[in-house]
This record gives structure tokens, sequence and C-alpha cells, in this order.
């Protein structure tokens, strides 16, 4: 169990100047002064003071880099990577990755592992969580006390104002949890944010992963449910009250099941991880697939969405099938998104998304048969090729750019 604490002073004080500076060189890497003067449209001086300050307050270090045209070695700013360290949690329905990594956002040390989150309570899964940061900051050569600023996403709406977790969720006895008061019996020390997984992930796409260069442009999370992350204009885009991206929940079928969050035909009925393997186990019980039935057979009773994707790579048109249809229902929805955002890129994430080409290939077709030739002519839609890094690294970025606070 966590320990009492007492009242810390949470955050980093910087000037504006300060702030931008550091968003600069996180954004450009090693940078000299004279740049920063002309990125910033400021005077030398300026820069120079405000430098001078996040030196001495430890946040930046100068250090003399590959020599010049002119023989001299320029100085150059950059991060100090050892100022502190930041924590990453991605939390899925059924898998959690975590990362330990330094100010600069490497990362030093990451695990992955799957869970069953409903069967114990927040607090005691939580504590087997702290247990795992525990073990990679020892990994990484670091301590709890070293730790600046932790970033923790859920898979769940999440209240902007609150950061608690919102209704509808699949999270049983967490809505309304105070994840970040709990985590900071831990880390009093530290700035905690929970923000929602999806979110989480098209930042650290945008960053890491196949969105970088985009600044408009959406995620989308198939697996155990559905979910968007939206990067607009560089920034996650949250909506009034945090909850925007929750396509999962639009009903596609007025007469179709109810769903978990009382409405009826939601997509993730008909095209998230269960629904898939649903079908699939119905075309089984009609004698429809000799293969997926030696699958269903060789799992012990138990079929996944890797076993349809392996199907389908085999052959068997069932698979394939099913494969299809749930990408064409997740296309149709996104051709709405492409109409109403335009964004110049969709990112398809989760395991479902990994099940095979024909998947991301049935997404794209279904967008760009519904939507208007202008707002998707140049859209790309790629499979992530981070989808297990992306939240994490989207949650120390998030970490990093929370911790500061402005005099």
């Amino acid at each position: 169990m966590p320990l009492n604490t007492a009242e810390f002073t949470i955050g980093i004080t910087v000037s504006p100047q300060g702030r931008e500076i550091i968003e600069k060189v996180m954004e450009a890497g090693p940078i000299s002064r004279n740049d920063l003067t002309k990125l910033m449209g400021v005077s030398r001086s300026t820069v120079t003071k405000a430098v001078v300050n996040l030196c001495e307050q430890g946040l930046l270090v100068e250090q003399e880099y590959e020599e010049s045209s002119g023989g001299r070695r320029p100085v150059l700013v950059d991060i100090n990577p050892d100022f502190g360290t930041v924590i990453g949690i991605d939390m899925g329905i059924t898998r959690l990755n975590l990362c330990v990594a330094n100010f600069r956002g490497d990362i030093l040390a990451s695990k992955q592992m799957p869970i069953t989150i409903n069967d114990v309570s927040p607090e005691r899964f939580l504590d087997s969580v702290n247990d795992e940061v525990v073990s990679l900051l020892h990994e990484a050569g670091a301590t709890t006390e070293s730790v600046r600023a932790i970033g923790f996403g859920v898979p769940a709406p999440v209240d902007e104002v609150t950061e608690r977790v919102a209704s509808p969720t699949k999270l049983s006895g967490w809505e309304s949890f105070d994840i970040r008061e709990y985590l900071r019996t831990y880390y009093p020390q530290a700035t905690i944010r929970i923000e929602n997984d999806v979110n989480l992930m098209a930042l650290g796409e945008h960053k890491i992963g196949a969105g970088q260069g985009h600044d408009n442009l959406v995620v989308i999370k198939i697996g155990t449910g559905i979910g968007a992350g939206i990067i607009c204009n560089g920034k996650i885009f949250r909506g009034s009250n945090g909850i925007s991206g929750s396509i999962g929940h639009i009903s596609i079928d007025r007469d179709g099941p109810i769903c978990y969050c009382g409405n009826v035909g939601c997509l993730e009925k008909y095209a998230a991880g269960p629904a898939i393997v649903e079908r699939a186990m119905a075309a089984i019980n009609k004698g429809e697939s000799d293969i997926l039935a030696d699958m269903l057979a060789a799992g012990d009773g138990r079929l996944t969405t890797e076993d349809i994707g392996m199907a389908a790579s085999q052959g068997d048109p069932i698979a394939n099938a099913i494969i299809v249809d749930s990408a064409r229902e997740i296309g149709r929805i996104l051709a709405v998104i492409v109409g109403f955002f335009n964004p110049s890129l969709v990112v398809l994430a989760g395991g479902v998304s990994q099940v095979g080409p024909q998947f991301v290939v049935a997404v794209h077709r279904t967008i760009l048969e519904y939507s208007l030739p202008l707002s998707s002519q140049h859209l790309t839609v790629h499979k992530s090729e981070v989808t297990n890094q992306a939240g994490m690294a989207g949650a120390v970025l998030l970490a990093l750019e929370s911790v500061f606070i402005l005099e």
C-alpha cells in the first residue's frame, strides 16, 4: 500500500519565454541561441537571459557539438536529460504498456504485459502497476524520488476537468475513481495527467509514428472497443468536455443489439474484436469454415482475432469476409469524419488493425467510396507501425508538456 505523504509543490515554474524555449528545444533537438532567436522572433538578449535562467534551474544544458564549417564547435542548447524521470503508462482492457523516460523523453526502459483489469479493485490494480514501475525505475538506474511527471492513459472517456474516468466505460469500479490522487500518494512531487488512451496514442503517432509531418490526423484504435484520437493543428482535440472520438458508440443499426453504453446497434457491436470473434464462432457452429474450426480446437476452445487473420491469410473466404465486413463498417464512419474534419492521415491501430493487409485496404476503399473526392483526394490511410509504443510515448509527451507552470 502507498505511504502517507506531506504536501509538495508540484510543477516547475518557468517564464513565458522559458516555456517557449523548452518547447522549441523539445521539438527541434539541440539548437543554437541564434536559431532560437530566429524561431521566436525576439532579441538575442531575451533568449540569452532565458537560456541562462533555465540552465541555472538545471532544465537546459549547453554543449559543444560537431565542428561547424568554420572549424569552431558550435554551442547548442539541449534539454538536460538528467533533470528528472518521466513515467508513461498506457492501460488497455487486456494489455498494459509502461515505460520510464528521461526528461528529454528518451525511453530508458519499458514493459508490456497482459492484464485482467476488472478482476481487482482500482486500488489493487494501481498498486501492482506501481510495483512494475518501481522495477522499471531500478532497471533504468532511477529512483521514485526522481520522478517529475507521469502520463496515464485509460481505455475510457476522461472528464477534462476532473481527469476521472467518465461513463460509459467497461472499467468496472473505475467510474469517478481519482487515479491521479491515488498515484500522488506514491509520487507526491510529480505532475500527473490522466488521459484517454487513444488520445495519447494519437499524440504518440504524431511524434514518433506515421503521423510525423501531419498536423491534422485521426487515429482509430480497434481492439476490445473502438475509439478515435484526433490531432487538430498539432494538438489533441478533446471537445467541449473531453470525450471527442467516441465513435465506437455511434449507432449504425437502430434495430441492432443493445450496447453496454445503453445505445443500440453501436459500431463496436459489429466491428470491434469481440464482434469479429462472435461472427467467426457463429460460422464455425454452422460448419462454414474448417480452418477456423481447427484453430478453435487448437486453441482449446478459444478463438482470437489473430486466428481469424491467420485463417484469412490461408485463403479462408469466411474469415476474409468477416475482416472485410468489419473494415467496411469502420470505413463508413470514417468517411463521415473525413468529410467533417478533413484530416491528411488516418492511422489504424489496435489489435484488429493488425489482422491483415485487406483490413487497411477495405477501410481506405470504403472511405473513398463514401466521402467527397475533394475531402479524401490527399488522404493517406496507414496501419500503425508503433501500435504498442504510441500510447506510452504519448503519455510521456503529455506529462512533459504539463510539468511547467508559468510565472
